[in-house]
């Protein structure tokens, strides 16, 4: 089990099996099952600027402020069911480390259903992502419910 102490000073533990991993970020699943952390990982930090830093920042503390004022309300409701935004984050220069904590995915964001036709790729459990909605000939792969309304 990993252990970081984020910046709002809370103490942050996860799970030391990598969830997912993409070109900046290794995911790491926390042990209460529901967030994860994002570590970005060596080649992306080298990139890392003090502006990046701050935007992170930014991002953790000054924008979720902004959406919790009332007149808001309907945009809060939304970004809860379309993102998943991050609640905290860790910088430790000495450590060369930052990651980002971010509430896990919910069931939407996976395929409930798999291909609506046999012999095509097996979806079902797998993450959305937006090549299944680009183009027509994708979208046709899908099952009529997981296309969305769009």
């Amino acid at each position: 089990m990993g252990t970081v102490t984020l910046q709002s000073g809370k103490i942050y533990h996860y799970k030391d099996e990598i969830l997912g991993s993409g070109g900046m970020k290794n995911v790491y699943l926390g042990v209460d099952g529901t967030s994860v952390i994002g570590f970005y990982n060596s080649e992306a930090y080298k990139k890392i600027t003090t502006r990046d830093i701050e935007r992170i920042e930014r991002i953790v503390k000054q924008y979720p402020r902004l959406l919790l004022q009332e007149k808001y309300e309907s945009l809060r409701v939304f970004y809860r069911q379309v993102f998943c935004w991050p609640t905290d984050y860790v910088y430790d220069a000495s450590r060369k480390i930052l990651g980002v904590v971010t509430p896990k995915y919910r069931s939407n964001f996976f395929f409930e259903i798999g291909p609506k036709k046999p012999k095509r790729p097996n979806i079902k459990g797998k993450e959305k992502n937006g090549r299944w909605f680009d183009s027509a000939y994708q979208r046709s792969l899908l099952h009529p419910s997981e296309r969305g309304n769009l």
